[in-house]
């Protein structure tokens, strides 16, 4: 059980929209990228909406957040990035802390909850991009627990397995 925030976790770029994996881009610790994981995705920043960044975007920018240097980035936004952290994981519940910066300030956060009983969010974000940023880092989490659950079964010579929603 995790109760503690985080504080150096890094940060993704929030309008960077995640949709796979990208698991062959030779990162040399992807668990410490901001979502846990690479990803291949699109841009969500106005006037950029649906534009596919090239590779080397994705592993210097969009993956990272505060990518000053990316052209697509709008002057007027919202954050430069967007922290997440599980603040609890414990009856069914996961508490996601979420913060978006910007200038290297918080600018706002808020507490997301997943239910993983009925696999459903009974509080997400109120912005859809930052939600589906949510929902993948959500998705690394559960798939890393999964993987420390089956090798705590593995090390007990337990035959019992815990099926996590997805």
């Amino acid at each position: 059980m995790l109760e503690r925030l985080e504080e150096d976790a890094p940060l993704a770029c929030p309008y960077f929209a995640p949709t796979e994996r990208f698991d062959e881009a030779g990162w040399v610790h992807p668990q410490r990228l901001p979502l846990g994981a690479g990803f291949r995705g699109r841009c969500c920043a106005p006037e950029h909406d649906g534009s596919v960044p090239t590779d080397e975007a994705l592993r210097s920018q969009c993956n990272l957040g505060y990518a000053h240097q990316c052209g697509w980035l709008p002057a007027e936004r919202f954050a430069d990035a967007v922290r997440f952290s599980i603040a609890q994981d414990r009856d069914h519940q996961i508490v996601i802390c979420c913060v978006c910066e910007r200038n290297y300030l918080p600018g706002g956060n808020s507490s997301l909850r997943y239910d993983t009983q009925r696999r459903y969010w009974p509080v997400s974000h109120h912005n859809p991009q930052i939600q589906r940023l949510a929902q993948c880092f959500l998705q690394v989490y559960l798939d890393r627990r999964a993987i420390g659950v089956e090798a705590t079964q593995e090390r007990e010579g337990s035959d019992e397995t815990n099926e996590l929603p997805g």
